[in-house]
């Protein structure tokens, strides 16, 4: 055969009076041809993922063109979903000084071209997904600074105070400076302000740190 389209999914409507539904694009293998149903219900059900020879039938023509045909199909109304996922294996053998086979070549290279379409049938879903979860790793470093600065901070003079072998502890007192720690009473506290103050209301996020009014918390 020839590849003639060049597209490898199609969502088609189920009313449930279908006998058969052509998707428009070919295949080598029934068994390559998935079917995903949607429902379209008030209220609706669950996606459901179809299974060949079961809920639904594949044939192919003589130039692979798909059709499927309903087995045992959800409740209408919905849509389903049809889409050709080839074999990643190359299963066709050459030997020097042997005649090829016109049809044997024409498959493969068929083949090629049917995985190039669900190549980029796939990869056109990447960047949205990508970038989404690039804004939420950006989103989550940026909780995480803003929880862990101010213990960096504490951590840093502690550890300059150990090297130098002269440890300071926290003021009992309110320090002047926006922004600063102290010891009241055994509970570590914060001064208003300052370049990067702690937030005054309690994070939607666990184990944010903030000032309650002046003393130190963690979000539960």
């Amino acid at each position: 055969m020839t590849v003639s389209s060049a597209i490898a999914t199609a969502t088609l409507n189920w009313t449930g009076v279908e006998t058969s539904f052509t998707p428009g694009f070919q295949a080598q293998n029934p068994g390559d041809v998935s079917v995903v149903f949607t429902s379209t219900a008030v209220p609706p059900l669950p996606t459901q993922t179809l299974t060949y020879n079961t809920h639904y039938g594949v044939s192919l023509d003589v130039s692979g063109n798909v059709t499927v045909t309903p087995i045992s199909l959800p409740l209408a109304p919905g849509t389903l979903t049809i889409a050709r996922n080839s074999t990643p294996l190359q299963q066709s053998f050459f030997q020097d000084g042997i005649p090829w086979s016109a049809a044997v070549i024409m498959a493969a290279l068929d083949l090629c071209a049917l995985r190039d379409q669900e190549l980029r049938r796939d990869v056109g879903i990447l960047p949205t997904s990508l970038a989404a979860e690039i804004l939420r790793a950006e989103a989550a470093e940026a909780s995480l600074w803003a929880a862990i600065t101010p213990m960096l901070a504490l951590i840093t003079t502690a550890l300059q105070s150990w090297l130098t072998g002269s440890i300071t502890p926290l003021p009992t007192t309110p320090p002047a400076a926006a922004g600063a720690f102290w010891n009241d009473g055994g509970v570590l506290c914060v001064t208003p302000g300052g370049p990067n103050p702690l937030p005054t209301t309690l994070p939607t996020t666990v184990g944010l740190w903030w000032n309650n009014g002046g003393v130190v918390c963690i979000s539960q």
